[in-house]
């Protein structure tokens, strides 16, 4: 009856992807007689330097997600894809890897083999993870607006290994709700709930119930945790599924996340080390892209290099922000503060390559050296925006309650905001990073933000 966590699935494809790589490296080497050479390193020393290089791709490029896995065709180019990135990464890496760039059929070798048993296992986990005894079946308590916000996440956001049977509620509807893309069934009253624990029909209860528990649930609830199925609150488990926190929760938040965020002294001290260092290597580099970029701008027209804009801090204290002007000039002389957006005309054509590759927020290095941003952290907003968001969105401030980022958690994670309802998704991602902020996390966006830019993928 014991059902797979989504973490201990996603475990077992990362287990599953680093092996395929760990067997073509020990067979290659193997046959190429590299193991017996004295001056080589030990082979342990070549596998663990593969091992953090492809677990550090697989978790970065988004390789481990699960609805992607689920599919035997996108799982096996998912996972192919983060392969070959992998082996590019290992053979660049001097010292502490194989010596395979010798021969360069044995570089072939590591890396079409180490692609083929990568593919064949991500198609063989996609059709063994749809199997009935592995399949996660939900039952949500509760009918009301909770239980259909997750029975879409689940819908959307998970593979067909996942399947919602249906709610139960004293007070539910009597018919099928629709849920996005979903179908919420009525399965019953709470009473429904023990045949339902008898006849083994489900693994997994959510709890999505408003107010106070029923004591008629609380039972039932007691129940299926001795029969082996696990018990989730709704909120824990989008947070899980989603990587954000429903901002509907943050009053709750904001109780039991605010008062910790500046006693963690290790991290911020770590932190603030590794905003130095980037700060000063970051004004490096913008000190060098200033000449092409000079040259750019001005082919393409006048206007100033550089663009500066109020935006608020930590605390709301307002500071200058500085960034390469990606914008035609005086873009906002009529109408004031407006959103930006996928194809704005406003921006232009040297400005919108600026955008996809996110040069144009490399002088905030100098902020980030100044101490009025850090490297990670939610983005800093105007301050004419944040007034209208507090109004629409309730505790939207606790995000400037840490140093503003760079790059951050909602940016890697979600589209450019171009509209207040774009803005509580990544706000639900900036309470996500609040939540669970850590130097692992830090070091995790700082990843995806290079997959980002190296795949163009900015806006």
């Amino acid at each position: 009856m014991n059902v797979l966590h989504l973490a201990e699935r996603r475990l077992i494809l990362l287990v599953g992807d680093v092996t395929c790589g760990l067997v073509s490296l020990l067979g290659v080497t193997w046959f190429a007689g590299i193991w017996g050479n004295p001056d080589n390193l030990p082979v342990a020393v070549w596998c663990l330097t593969l091992v953090a290089i492809d677990a550090t791709i697989l978790r970065a490029s988004d390789a481990l997600d699960p609805r992607q896995a689920s599919n035997p065709f996108s799982g096996g180019f998912g996972g192919g894809r983060a392969w070959l990135l992998s082996a590019l990464a290992y053979l660049a890496v001097p010292y502490l890897s194989a010596p395979l760039l010798a021969s360069r059929y044995v570089v072939l070798q590591f890396v079409l083999s180490g692609l083929l048993l990568r593919v064949a296992w991500r198609i063989l986990h996609a059709v063994l993870m749809r199997q009935v005894r592995l399949t996660t079946r939900y039952v949500i308590a509760g009918c009301g607006p909770a239980a259909s916000g997750i029975a879409e996440v689940i819908a959307c956001d998970l593979g067909p290994d996942h399947v919602v049977l249906g709610c139960v509620d004293d007070t539910g509807p009597a018919s099928t709700e629709p849920a996005g893309r979903a179908v919420l069934r009525h399965l019953g009253d709470f009473g429904t709930l023990e045949s339902l624990i008898a006849e083994r029909r489900f693994n997994t209860l959510i709890l999505a119930t408003a107010g106070q528990m029923p004591a008629r649930l609380q039972r039932q609830v007691i129940e299926a945790y001795e029969r082996g199925i696990r018990v989730v609150p709704m909120p824990a488990l989008y947070e899980s599924v989603t990587g954000r926190v429903l901002a509907e929760y943050a009053r709750d938040f904001w109780a039991t996340t605010l008062p910790h965020l500046d006693q963690d002294w290790a991290y911020r001290l770590a932190s603030r080390a590794a905003d130095i260092v980037a700060g000063i290597t970051g004004l490096l580099v913008t000190v060098c892209l200033i000449p092409p970029v000079f040259v750019a701008m001005r082919l393409a027209g006048p206007g100033p290099l550089f663009y500066r804009q109020v935006r608020l801090g930590k605390n709301g204290a307002p500071f200058i922000i500085w960034k390469f002007r990606s914008m035609v000039p005086d873009a906002e002389a009529v109408g004031g503060a407006q959103w930006s957006h996928s194809g704005d005309m406003r921006v232009t054509g040297v400005g919108r390559w600026l955008r996809r590759i996110r040069i144009d927020e490399f002088p905030q290095f100098w902020n980030i050296l100044r101490g009025e941003m850090a490297l990670v952290g939610p983005r800093p907003e105007r301050p004419e925006l944040v007034e209208d968001l507090e109004e629409a969105i309730p505790f939207y401030r606790i995000r400037l309650a840490v140093r503003p980022g760079l790059t951050g958690w909602a940016q890697v994670k979600a589209s450019y905001a171009s509209s207040a309802a774009d803005t509580v998704v990544k706000f639900q991602y900036d309470l996500y990073y609040l939540r669970n902020r850590s130097v692992y996390l830090d070091l995790l966006i700082v990843l995806k933000t290079v997959v980002v830019v190296l795949g163009l993928r900015g806006t």
